[in-house]
């Protein structure tokens, strides 16, 4: 679910989804609120991640 939420989306309307958007597209049970939150982490992480190594290309000269 989280990719198709990601499909399409830019950098910075990546960074906008939270938690909650995951759970309520899951229609996730209050008690399982958990997945969602871990869900929301795994993206924050993996746009740093993106961001990172987009900075050390540009960084030695590669193309953006």
């Amino acid at each position: 679910m989280v990719v198709e939420m990601l499909k399409g989306r830019t950098i910075e309307e990546a960074k906008l989804i939270k938690d909650r958007d995951i759970a309520d597209a899951l229609e996730l049970p209050p008690i399982k609120m958990h997945c969602s939150v871990l869900a929301e982490g795994a993206i924050k992480k993996a746009i740093v991640h993106w961001e990172e190594k987009k900075a050390h290309r540009l960084h030695n000269g590669g193309p953006e």
